[in-house]
């Protein structure tokens, strides 16, 4: 599993959990946001725009990320990053530049993570981590990220076991420890499970990553299809993308 397409995939998860605090933002009258937590709400449908057509074309991709990181949203700034990293590897005669561009997102990104977790959007409190532990727009510190994901793991925050479980199974960035990996993707699959049963808008997604990719458990497309179309009924849209992407 490519290091940078697993980064990718859990700016997708997180995005999801943006969702869940958006709704229950909206649903609460007496809610205040920051204005820099106001801003990443507000871009979200830019991200997201940008993040569905990054498969197809990326350079129309880039155009939806940029506005996005321009109002400090950090899987827009970090997308960007990755955006900008394959580009100096294609294209060897802007490669330097693009190399440096590439870094000033991943910066920006990292940098956008850490404010929005201090004033309350714990969703990309797992985001810097994983910068952290692979070196993007940070000194790599694999051990102090490490560290910061397992305290949000003990606090429940399912994606922090998530990615976890995640590293540990792959052996990416750590040697791999398959106990490890089971006992953080246990607590994953339970915490989503249940979120899941309470319709939860960001729930069911991380258990159907779990059985898509075979997460210290045998591959079942069926039941990551299942859990993706239950995320997908109470309106999460990349689940949907993800059910017409398994059919």
């Amino acid at each position: 599993m490519r290091i940078l397409g697993f980064y990718l995939m859990l700016l997708s998860i997180t995005f999801a959990f943006a969702n869940e605090n958006e709704q229950m933002d909206k649903d609460n009258a007496e809610s205040t946001l920051s204005p820099l937590v106001h801003s990443i709400r507000q871009v979200d449908s830019m991200f997201y725009q940008g993040v569905t057509r990054w498969t197809k074309n990326s350079d129309e991709a880039s155009v939806f990320l940029k506005k996005a990181c321009d109002s400090k949203h950090p899987g827009a700034c970090l997308y960007l990053g990755s955006y900008y990293e394959n580009k100096s590897s294609k294209d060897k005669k802007d490669s330097k530049a693009n190399l440096e561009k590439s870094q000033q997102f991943y910066q920006l990104g990292y940098q956008n993570s850490i404010e929005a977790c201090k004033q309350g959007a714990v969703e990309w409190c797992s985001i810097q981590t994983v910068a952290l532990i692979d070196g993007h727009g940070v000194t790599k510190d694999i051990q102090k990220g490490l560290e910061y994901l397992e305290i949000l793991c003990e606090r429940d925050m399912e994606n922090a076991c998530f990615v976890l479980g995640t590293y540990y199974f792959y052996g990416v960035n750590v040697k791999q420890d398959l106990q490890k990996s089971k006992e953080f993707t246990q607590k994953a699959l339970e915490l989503d499970s249940q979120a899941c049963d309470e319709n939860r808008l960001y729930a069911c997604v991380i258990g159907a990553e779990i059985y898509q990719q075979g997460l210290n458990t045998p591959q079942d497309l069926t039941k990551a299809k299942l859990l993706y179309s239950r995320a997908c009924e109470i309106n999460n849209q990349f689940a949907c993308d993800y059910v017409k992407k398994l059919k």
